[in-house]
């Protein structure tokens, strides 16, 4: 494994049949982009029928690996060894580390939680009053040439004060 992927970087599930579908799909893909793409005819259910046969085995061979680790699991759990349970648990769910505490150099939950919410006020809120009426105006006389289904009012999220 090179120093610059995780442990699930490789997908040990991957096997030849894949790459072999793979190389088909791309080639059949390639083959109908030079066709001009062709929406049918011989071309185009050539391709549609490798990118099917692609997908469909990429997704039961790792739909597989996820029961491989449910099976794993449970074998290790149902045989009551703690020590086997959490080895198991550890070599397919381990996370390094955890997530940085500080933030801004603030490490109190509740001073960081302050800090997001006046973040967030400053940058959410208008500049002033009259900027924010005009923005009003502009968007109302937008709304009235609007050609599409009716604006009624139970998709509004709020009234407008004026």
């Amino acid at each position: 494994m090179s120093l610059y992927t995780t442990k699930k970087y490789y997908k040990f599930w991957w096997s030849e049949e894949l790459n072999c579908l793979k190389d088909k799909a791309i080639k059949s893909d390639k083959m109908w982009k030079e066709a001009g793409r062709p929406r049918s005819g011989p071309i185009a259910n050539v391709r549609y029928a490798d990118k099917r046969n692609y997908k469909r085995k990429f997704y039961s061979e790792r739909e597989a690996e996820r029961r491989c680790h449910t099976n794993d699991l449970h074998d290790a759990l149902m045989s009551k060894s703690g020590a086997s349970f959490w080895k198991c648990w550890k070599s397919k769910f381990n996370r390094r580390g955890s997530a940085s505490k500080f933030i801004d150099g603030l490490s109190d939950e509740a001073k960081i939680a302050d800090a997001f919410a006046e973040h967030f006020r400053k940058t959410c809120t208008s500049f002033s009053e009259d900027q924010n009426i005009r923005l009003q105006s502009i968007y109302h006389n937008r709304r009235q040439n609007y050609v599409d289904d009716p604006f009624l009012d139970k998709y509004k999220f709020f009234k407008w004060n004026f």
